[in-house]
């Protein structure tokens, strides 16, 4: 084992880089000071599957739901659905829906990826950096056992940045200008965009922009559009929500 102490405090995400940096092994596995390894050989279980063509290999995980004082509250297992592999493989960024591959914790990457984890992101960060090792046409692999336990509780970053459009906003800016509206093409990636925008209100250009004054790409000012001049009461349904949501992507995409 090796230890290092970095002097002054890195921050996360760029504490993982300098441990990524740091590595000397073929793979890298993180661990989260709040997730533990769920049974005896979890660890051995992702090892054995190094012999195989794996460049990205994730498990099945459980939540511990647990209150100030550590003590579980429920647990609810986490399963990653088979038949959306190849789906992930094509375009990562699906993930921005629904983010079934799970916390850095469950996964484990050979060092020769040359992904990083952007220090500008906290909510996005670990599908950002999913994306960026699937995009370099690794083999993605899934073990399906719950092999990690990821402790869940009030004070992680989950909690203190989903729907704040102060942090969603900003990262989602970011995202777009790394990887383009490209991957709009997909439902899910447009549908992720929508539901963000959708629950945090943000019903016009001058929301938009009052978060992130940059210059956003038509894709999503028309995105804002389509919701501005929606009845509001029509998208506190997820039916009907959904309904305008592909009345939207298929007018707005097919411009492309």
């Amino acid at each position: 084992l090796s230890y290092w102490k970095n002097e002054p405090a890195s921050g996360m995400p760029e504490n993982w880089n300098v441990a990524i940096g740091k590595a000397s092994g073929l793979w890298i596995k993180i661990m989260h000071d709040d997730d533990w390894f769920q049974q005896p050989d979890s660890l051995g279980l992702f090892a054995a599957q190094t012999a195989t063509k794996a460049d990205f290999i994730f498990s099945d995980y459980e939540n511990y739901y647990l209150n100030a004082k550590g003590q579980t509250l429920r647990r609810q297992i986490m399963q990653f659905p088979e038949s959306q592999l190849h789906l992930i493989e094509k375009e990562p960024l699906v993930l921005l829906a629904n983010n079934r591959i799970g916390p850095p914790s469950v996964c484990m990457v050979r060092r020769s990826s040359e992904a990083r984890y952007d220090s500008r992101l906290r909510w996005r960060v670990d599908i950002d950096y999913y994306t960026g090792v699937l995009r370099q046409k690794a083999q993605l692999i899934r073990i399906d056992q719950p092999l990690i336990a990821v402790g869940m509780n009030p004070d992680q970053v989950t909690n203190i940045t989903k729907n704040r459009p102060e942090v969603e906003l900003p990262e989602a800016y970011i995202l777009l200008k790394k990887y383009g509206v490209m991957p709009f093409h997909r439902w899910q990636v447009y549908d992720a965009w929508w539901r963000m925008l959708r629950n945090m209100q943000i019903y016009s250009k001058d929301i938009l922009y009052n978060y992130v004054n940059e210059n956003w790409d038509p894709v999503v000012l028309q995105m804002v559009v389509f919701l501005q001049r929606l009845p509001k009461f029509l998208l506190k349904s997820g039916v009907t929500s959904k309904f305008f949501m592909f009345l939207s992507y298929f007018t707005n995409t097919g411009r492309r």
